[in-house]
């Protein structure tokens, strides 16, 4: 029987370069790398070359099931981005490391997903854990001139808001998320958005996004824990 995890505050202080991580029950993202990692976004073909792909992949089975863990590897105009994808695998994989013991398989499952915009790539990764009950992303924010990591504010300004319109709107999205979802505390969440609890990033298909940090209730059955939940701001609705 898997067991539900209660994760550390310190989990979402873990961050490189625009990560944010936060834990919550498992219920399957809605997302996944699939066939994102294989298009080059149009709105970067003016200015840089982007792919994301594998970099490792790696399959456990045992008993219960099949688990991979997925790295990006960053290629800029033919090249690959070394110092950016070494940094994104080491820390990945020592802070989210899946591991074989005989027949027993543990530690976590990780997928990513990708979005260009004009001189910016965002990497999102998404790490599952294998024998317990939640999962949690991270958001790493680049500038394809420079490949050094951009901090939240520059990526709001370059997604055309301010911070304060930035902020907004992820209010109003959490408002229409979680409105109908009597688990959420959305007074609390609305409260706590910062650049410490909400993310931004590139989508996919280039639109603005939000990775935010959501509260359960203190009545529900995950009171006092927090999730991330990956939204597109266009369409206002979770990815």
């Amino acid at each position: 029987m898997k067991k539900t995890a209660i994760i550390s505050a310190a989990l979402c202080l873990a961050v490189l370069a625009a990560g944010c991580a936060t834990t919550k029950p498992k219920t399957e993202p809605a997302s996944t790398n699939a066939a994102s990692s294989e298009v080059t976004t149009e709105a970067a073909k003016d200015s840089h070359q982007v792919t994301v792909e594998d970099l490792t992949k790696t399959t456990f089975t045992d008993s219960a099931g099949e688990y991979t863990s997925s790295l990006p590897k960053l290629i800029v105009d033919g090249v690959e981005a070394t110092e950016i994808n070494n940094s994104i695998s080491s820390y990945i994989t020592q802070t989210y490391p899946m591991t074989k013991d005989g027949d027993y398989v543990d530690g976590y499952q990780t997928r990513y997903t990708w979005g260009v915009k004009d001189c910016t790539v965002s990497i999102v990764i998404t790490a599952s854990a294998v024998s317990e009950d939640y999962f949690t992303s991270e958001v790493f924010n680049y500038d394809l001139d420079t490949l050094k990591p951009l901090d939240d504010s520059e990526v709001t300004k370059r997604l055309g808001m301010t911070d304060e319109e930035f902020f907004s709107k992820t209010a109003e999205i959490y408002n229409n998320y979680c409105g109908s979802i009597p688990d959420y505390d959305l007074e609390k969440s609305i409260a706590a958005i910062s650049f410490g609890k909400v993310k931004p990033f590139i989508t996919s298909n280039g639109n603005p996004g939000v990775a935010g940090c959501i509260f359960y209730a203190a009545g529900s059955q995950f009171g006092g824990m927090e999730s991330v939940r990956l939204f597109d701001m266009t369409t206002m609705e979770r990815i």
